[in-house]
C-alpha cells in the first residue's frame, strides 16, 4: 500500500497526482480491454497491443513529466 501511494501521491504524500492517477487508471483500462477482446474473440495481436501500451506509456511519462517541470521540485507547489 505504502508502494502505491508514494508512486500517486507528491514529493512527501501530500496531494494526490492527478496525471499519475489518470495514466495509472488508463493503463489498466487499456490492459482490461486487451483481456475481455482476448478473452470473448480469441485473437491477440502483440504487435497491435504493444502499439497502444506503448502510446499510453508515452502519453503519461509526457503528462506527468511536464507537469511536475511545471509544479518544479518544491513538492507540489505551484512554480511562480
Amino acid at each position: 500500500m505504502k508502494l502505491l501511494k508514494d508512486l500517486l501521491y507528491t514529493q512527501n504524500n501530500g496531494a494526490l497526482e492527478i496525471a499519475r492517477a489518470c495514466t495509472l487508471l488508463s493503463v489498466l483500462a487499456y490492459w482490461g480491454g486487451v483481456f475481455w477482446h482476448a478473452a470473448s474473440t480469441g485473437e491477440f495481436d502483440p504487435v497491435a497491443v504493444g502499439t497502444g501500451c506503448a502510446a499510453i506509456f508515452a502519453g503519461g511519462a509526457a503528462w506527468i513529466h511536464f507537469r511536475q517541470k511545471h509544479e518544479g521540485s518544491s513538492g507540489g507547489e505551484v512554480a511562480s
